[in-house]
């Protein structure tokens, strides 16, 4: 590697400054106005000629510079004293392997070779050489580092009917920066979670340590050779999008290294993937939760689906666990009850151990009761009162409705309750929000349409009339 070479003055001044001001390369570098591996190397080369400062008074700049600058004979014959440099860095992302350890077993079998100095000031000089992805010096196993990319993908969601932006979660092992990513639709918490674990799976191991929000020459990777190729391509949905990314990924992983023998596969198995913790027996699951106080109709609420639990615990404040996939209610960190997850709003789950039998308390809420406290308030609030009851295939489903309805009457009064109950009646509403949308917006204030409206039949060959099929 060809060196500046400096004045003979400049050169002491280097010295100088180091030996006698103490002062550290960068600020010699500042001050003579050079580079700071210049500084290195002229210090390197000094340690190595075995000098002493301040140098004898007999030593002429010549034999300095001689000292300094070994003729080519000396140089080729300690470049054959060179370790294996590429050997060196791979060893040195096994757990507790050092540079130290390294140059003792190097001078076991190089007794001539390097001292410790020389030796890591060429393995710098090296590892600059190579990409900067590959210079960092992170153990086996040790680091898995996390984030999301900039780039977004556009994705056509059927269910909402809309273009969404995907977002692109990105996780790289700092030993053999092995990558995995994948498309979610958010950076919610759920997703970020989610994303973590499946690609704990798909390293097949656990590292010791997650980094997250530093991870940004891994991204660049995965932005250029994965999704700006991905770029013209249009997507109808994550599932068909992550497809398409784990071909890339595959393909990101296997592509041999530009500086390095192998690929970012090889180096996984050789190094990262045996020092992976194990999996878990178990995958993680996301739960979240949250309290819910045990209504008169014996369920609980959550996102405005109902699910049922013991009456003996009617008036209850339960803890309520919920994943994607299930539900479970615990009361004094005992479980009482556990579901399949629904997303059908307005609607019940209801197991039938969970209902009373001949229990006193739940003896006191009854259709009938209901039905009698609707009569107080008019024939329309009757006939509402029917209707939610005999909407559900329990009548103790609508039991929260028909509660809540009457209630009404606290707030807007009898006369105006039965008006919107009539109003509700006549559009087919069968529960709750509905009257209390009506009474909010003043609706029950407003005449109905004539309900009845003649219809005249229309005259056409091609009708056949209500007579065709008596």
């Amino acid at each position: 590697m060809p060196t500046e070479r400096l004045t003979m003055r400049k050169t002491k001044e280097v010295f100088r400054l180091k030996f006698d001001c103490k002062l550290s390369n960068r600020k010699i570098a500042e001050s003579c106005l050079m580079a700071r591996s210049t500084v290195a190397e002229y210090l390197f080369r000094f340690q190595r000629a075995a000098l002493s400062w301040p140098l004898p008074e007999a030593m002429d700049d010549t034999q300095f510079e001689e000292l300094l600058f070994p003729s080519t004979s000396l140089t080729s014959n300690t470049e054959r004293l060179l370790p294996d440099w590429l050997y060196i860095h791979s060893e040195l992302r096994r757990k507790g392997v050092t540079l130290s350890l390294l140059w003792q077993e190097y001078k076991v079998r190089n007794p001539a070779g390097y001292q410790y100095s020389q030796f890591c000031y060429w393995y710098r000089q090296w590892a600059k050489k190579i990409d900067p992805v590959m210079r960092q010096e992170h153990r086996a196993g040790e680091k898995l580092f996390v984030d999301y990319a900039g780039m977004t993908i556009p994705v056509y969601d059927r269910q909402a009917a809309k273009t969404r932006e995907a977002q692109i979660f990105v996780a790289v092992l700092g030993a053999s920066n092995y990558c995995f990513t994948e498309a979610t639709w958010t950076q919610s918490l759920p997703d970020w979670i989610a994303s973590h674990a499946r690609a704990f799976a798909y390293f097949g191991g656990v590292p010791r340590i997650v980094v997250p929000d530093n991870l940004k020459t891994g991204v660049q990777v995965v932005e250029r050779w994965i999704l700006a190729r991905l770029r013209d391509h249009q997507f109808f949905g994550l599932h068909q999008l992550n497809q398409a990314i784990t071909i890339l990924l595959t393909e990101l992983n296997q592509k041999p290294f530009q500086k390095l023998p192998g690929s970012r596969k090889s180096l996984f198995e050789d190094l990262d993937q045996p020092a992976l913790k194990p999996l878990p027996v178990c995958p993680y699951q996301y739960a979240e939760w949250k309290k819910a106080r045990v209504n008169i109709d014996y369920h609980i609420e959550v996102d405005r689906h109902y699910y049922s639990v013991p009456y003996l615990l009617i008036q209850k404040q339960l803890d309520v666990r919920i994943t994607p996939s299930t539900l479970e209610c615990f009361y004094k960190n005992k479980r009482v009850a556990s579901h399949i997850r629904s997303y059908q709003q307005g609607r019940h789950t209801t197991v039938k151990e969970h209902m009373p039998k001949s229990h006193q308390k739940w003896a006191e809420w009854t259709p009938q009761r209901f039905i009698h406290w609707a009569e107080k308030i008019g024939p329309q609030t009757v006939q509402l009162i029917e209707n939610i009851l005999n909407s559900r295939s329990l009548p103790q489903q609508g039991f929260r409705s028909c509660l809540g309805v009457l209630r009404l009457a606290k707030s807007y009064g009898d006369q105006r309750l039965e008006a919107a109950c009539k109003r509700a009646v006549a559009i087919g509403g069968v529960s709750y929000r509905s009257v209390e949308s009506i009474l909010k917006h003043n609706l029950d204030q407003k005449p109905l349409l004539d309900e009845a409206v003649a219809i005249t039949p229309i005259s056409h060959i091609n009708i056949r009339g209500a007579h065709y099929y008596q």
